[in-house]
């Protein structure tokens, strides 16, 4: 279905991270000593499957019926702002109705990163000039990310009372400054990408030395700062029940070693008493089934699937280069969009692995792919695939 080698690579690795998840939720049904584990598998699996069938209908009736006026166009300018008028709508509802665990059976907020990659996709689009606004317009329209994120990091501190949203949007914002200073139609002289490459250089690896030195020296923050999570991050041991997460996984991941315990031992055992196993902790249980080798190809697979992204991105800028000042427009707002999201998954795999190994306090985030997160697979992954693959076989279609 797909002609280019890139679309073909990226979903290639799709595959195989979605295949190693579901293996994965398989073992963790067939291997608990309860019959409703296997829903975990079998509802990731049904969500994939129902959102592929969608998306070959939605090809299908793209390609008989291809607009050719513009509409494409203004699909990406409105399409954006529709979508964050409708994650708001259920943001508030999961507020009035719902908790912390969502609303109606999904988590509102998955569609909300989806929407807040898309929408800063489209102001940064407007403010390097390639869209149809005029001069004046394009601070307005640049505040539409602003406040969409301040709603979204107001609903995630008073309603899910959880800074781990916060962390994500602050490794996203990060890279999207990182594309911003690289893109060569706002930056046209090397000096300045270069500068602001150094920058945000700087700026990534003060905040990692502000975390080694955190954990180094707790004391060094004011008691009213040290948050629970933090204190048990650094000990705990010292904490029976805020620290009985990480002290579980810790020791469920040891238990596996380099080749994992499901060779000798199809029963989970103890690993299933760590809290939130299907979700948050997944990756403890895919170290302890199957061991630190198959975690190496795992981060290497998710790796692929980043800098996959990230490539189809770079190659949308081609689009820039034309005359057609819809291209143009179409090229920048790709280039944004795939870069936002590939740093928004890229910060998923991170936290969710420190969340795991310990070297990051405890955060509530599945890992993409592998854990049994519906929501987040239909809502935010799969969208973004579905957008990298038409990206890359339009920029297919538009090669010379």
């Amino acid at each position: 279905a797909v002609r280019s080698p890139w679309s073909v690579g990226l979903l290639v690795v799709l595959t195989l991270l979605l295949g190693g998840g579901w293996i994965t939720l398989l073992q963790l049904g067939t291997g608990a000593e309860e019959s409703g584990w296997p829903r975990f598998g079998g509802g990731g699996a049904a969500l994939a499957g129902t959102f592929g069938w969608l998306a070959w209908a939605w090809r299908s009736v793209w390609r008989r019926w291809r607009p050719v006026d513009g509409r494409g166009f203004r699909l990406a300018r409105w399409g954006p702002l529709a979508l964050s008028g409708a994650a708001l709508i259920l943001l508030a509802a999961q507020a009035a109705f719902g908790d912390e665990g969502g609303w109606s059976g999904f988590q509102p907020f998955e569609l909300v990163k989806l929407a807040l990659v898309l929408l800063a996709a489209h102001a940064l689009t407007v403010r390097t000039g390639t869209g149809s606004a005029s001069k004046p317009f394009r601070w307005a329209r640049s505040l539409g990310p602003m406040l969409l994120l301040l709603a979204a990091s107001g609903f995630a501190l008073v309603v899910l009372r959880d800074f781990s949203p916060l962390v994500l949007l602050l490794l996203w914002v990060l890279a999207l400054t990182l594309a911003w200073t690289v893109y060569r139609r706002v930056h046209a002289r090397p000096g300045w990408r270069w500068g602001g490459r150094l920058a945000l250089l700087v700026l990534v690896g003060s905040l990692a030395t502000g975390v080694m030195g955190l954990r180094q020296w707790p004391d060094s923050l004011p008691p009213s700062l040290q948050p629970i999570r933090i204190r048990a991050w650094m000990a705990p041991e010292q904490y029976p029940h805020a620290g009985y997460q990480p002290r579980r996984a810790l020791e469920a991941i040891r238990a596996g070693g380099w080749t994992g315990a499901v060779w000798s031992d199809t029963a989970n055992g103890r690993v299933m008493t760590v809290p939130l196993v299907e979700n948050d902790f997944t990756p403890t249980f895919f170290l302890n089934r199957y061991g630190g080798l198959a975690a190496l190809l795992l981060v290497a697979a998710q790796t692929a699937f980043v800098l996959l992204l990230v490539a189809i991105a770079d190659r949308a800028l081609r689009w820039t280069d034309r005359n057609d000042q819809r291209l143009v427009a179409l090229g920048g707002f790709a280039y944004f969009a795939l870069c936002g999201g590939a740093a928004l998954l890229g910060a998923h795999f991170l936290v969710s692995w420190g969340t795991n190994l310990g070297f990051l306090p405890v955060m509530g985030q599945p890992m993409s792919l592998l854990s049994a997160a519906g929501s987040h697979l239909v809502l935010f992954v799969l969208p973004i695939v579905a957008l990298a693959v038409a990206v890359e076989e339009g920029n297919d279609d538009h090669s010379p």
